[in-house]
């Protein structure tokens, strides 16, 4: 039978378990910091990029029809 105070030291050894994620410890500072850090992109920039790729590849399949439509 487990006495009462080996149950609350089975209870903190759980609550102090490390937790990982991709092999690091998600409650290190560093880990904290990491991930609130501000991102550097900004909602016009992805729009900007999003749309150079969309024109890009209507570009592409406009070229390749009319190479294929004229030969």
């Amino acid at each position: 039978m487990i006495s009462v105070s080996e149950k609350i030291q089975e209870k903190v050894d759980e609550e102090k378990a490390n937790i990982y994620f991709h092999g690091k410890d998600i409650r290190s500072k560093k880990f904290q910091k990491r991930i609130n850090q501000k991102s550097n992109t900004t909602l016009a920039y992805a729009i900007i990029i999003n749309s150079i790729i969309i024109i890009g590849l209507i570009a592409i399949i406009w070229i390749i029809s009319t190479i294929i439509g004229t030969g």
